[in-house]
């Protein structure tokens, strides 16, 4: 049977697992078919048990077990409509679905109720049981006046779901056997009938396209859900990527921001560092003006001096250029939130910058100062035996006599001379020292100033290149997080359109095309299936 595999194949196809089961369980029932099997089914108390006794009088003997079997006859434990059969069994279900023939009991004293009625149509449409007998019980409870109306409005009312079901009428008197004989002919009519097998197909057929009618309403229901889905689903990615090209652009625009405050921030703290060489510069040279000997300051206690006031300097500019940044990083940071969560401060961490070791010499050469204090005790010495070079000339020339007059007079205009000399000297060795010693402290001086510019340069640069470091790092931890946000926002997108919906229309086309091709084979068959066209 091609097409009952085509439809079992169509309802994997839908993922429809109760569909699946129903025509598994339909394929089973139709395999298991061999012989006849008929039930008998009703509300309680409405003589079922009665009617199988009659039967089994009339010679239709039945099995024993725990339910009254008689032949082929199964007496179940309730209606099968009813919810769907949810009041049966799965014994009594697989009994139903198997009969070739069902028997209904109803009550004359409680006739055709709607839910004996939903119970036909139930058998006709659902079960599609080839034949289908009303037996009305209990019929001597009724006036026999009012009996024919009573029947007549049953049998009337039973037309209304299939005018080939007929109604037999069956009293509850112990003494009217013989009434259950047309029901046995009935039963042993439909027992020999040699068209059972093909009935049983067409039913296997008529179960088929209930399966395959059910398929494709959830096949339509699934189209319309997907088409509505799909829409919401477009808008959504739609949506999604505007939203992730306006948050990209966004960041990117807040990277280009972070990048121009790193470039003025590391101008800026190198402007304020090169703000601060004159006035550092001008605080050590009055050291060296009021140092005894500038020479002995400048080699022993210069650096010192000079890394101990830059160091306090660099604590206030790191923890200024620090508390600009923070200012900065939160900015950054209250902007982010709106695409993720980010923690930035923890690199905005300034370390001292490094700094030439405190003591390096720097030697200095200075004119010798001792020969012009030589000079003031040489000056004495040399005008006395210059004075006595002139004694001896004059003596030679004069006489000895008049020499010594000479002498003794010149000497009081030598120590004059002597004296003047000796002073002169002084003044102009101490004038001269004093001018070296001048020299030297602006040599000195001057060294300090250049001294302190190179330092404060170094300084200078090392902070600012200390700042790009930390703005560096800083970009590096925002492009990481935006490379992650984009990765996740682009696997949502990805979600949406990852896995396929079926093609629902496609398989509802199909599950209608082989509905049709199956109508078309039951209708080669015969002109209808049990009591009741095919729809």
């Amino acid at each position: 049977m091609e097409w009952f595999e085509s439809a079992r194949a169509l309802a994997s196809a839908f993922g429809a697992a109760e569909q699946q089961e129903a025509l598994e369980r339909a394929g089973r029932r139709y395999r298991a078919g061999a012989g006849f099997r008929g039930v008998v089914l009703g509300g309680p108390r409405r003589g079922k048990s009665t009617l199988l006794e009659r039967l089994a009088e009339q010679g239709i003997q039945g099995e024993d077990g725990e339910r009254p079997e008689h032949g082929e006859l199964v007496e179940l434990s309730g209606l099968g409509g009813a919810d769907g059969g949810a009041q049966l069994t799965a014994a009594d279900q697989d009994h139903l679905f198997r009969a070739d023939m069902a028997v209904l009991v109803i009550a004359a004293t409680s006739p055709l109720s709607m839910e004996e009625e939903q119970e036909l149509r139930f058998l006709r449409d659902t079960v599609g049981v080839p034949h289908i007998v009303v037996t009305v019980s209990r019929t001597d409870q009724v006036e026999s006046e009012e009996l024919d109306d009573l029947l007549d409005d049953i049998r009337d009312r039973v037309a209304e779901v299939d005018q080939g079901i007929p109604v037999l009428p069956m009293p509850a008197a112990a003494d009217t056997g013989s009434s259950a004989a047309p029901l046995r002919e009935l039963v042993a009519l439909r027992r020999a009938d040699p068209g059972l097998p093909g009935l049983r197909l067409r039913r296997l057929a008529r179960q088929t396209c209930a399966e395959l009618a059910e398929l494709a309403a959830l096949g339509s229901a699934a189209a319309a859900a997907e088409t509505s889905a799909e829409q919401d689903r477009s808008a959504a990615r739609d949506a999604l990527r505007d939203a992730l090209d306006a948050g990209n652009t966004r960041i990117r625009g807040l990277q280009t921001r972070l990048e121009k405050s790193s470039l003025a921030s590391a101008r800026k703290i190198f402007a304020t560092v090169q703000q601060q060489r004159r006035v550092l510069a001008a605080e050590l040279r009055q050291n060296v003006a009021a140092a005894q000997d500038p020479l002995a300051w400048w080699q022993d206690d210069f650096d010192d001096q000079l890394h101990a006031r830059l160091a306090e300097a660099c604590e206030q500019w790191a923890q200024a250029l620090q508390d600009d940044m923070v200012r900065v990083v939160g900015q950054l940071e209250e902007s982010l939130t709106k695409y993720f969560p980010t923690e930035l401060r923890g690199v905005v961490q300034l370390a001292q910058p490094d700094r030439p070791p405190v003591g390096r010499r720097r030697e200095v050469r200075l004119p010798d100062l001792d020969h012009w204090r030589r000079l003031i005790v040489l000056v004495r010495p040399t005008v006395e035996g210059v004075a006595r070079l002139v004694f001896a000339v004059m003596e030679r020339r004069r006489g000895t006599e008049s020499a010594r007059r000479s002498f003794g007079a010149d000497t009081t205009l030598q120590k004059t001379v002597v004296d003047f000399a000796a002073t002169s000297a002084a003044r102009f060795a101490d004038k001269r020292i004093s001018d070296e010693e001048a020299r030297q402290r602006r040599i000195i001086a001057d060294r300090v100033t250049q001294a302190v510019y190179r330092e404060i340069e170094e300084v200078a640069d090392s902070l600012a290149a200390l700042v790009r470091s930390t703005y560096d790092k800083l970009q590096q931890e925002l492009e990481s997080a935006r490379l992650s946000w984009l990765l996740a926002e682009e696997r949502e997108l990805a979600a949406m359109t990852a896995s396929p919906a079926p093609d629902w229309n496609e398989l509802v086309q199909r599950a209608g095309e082989l509905r049709a091709k199956i109508h078309a084979g039951i209708d080669g068959m015969g002109s209808g299936i049990g009591n009741g066209e095919p729809t």
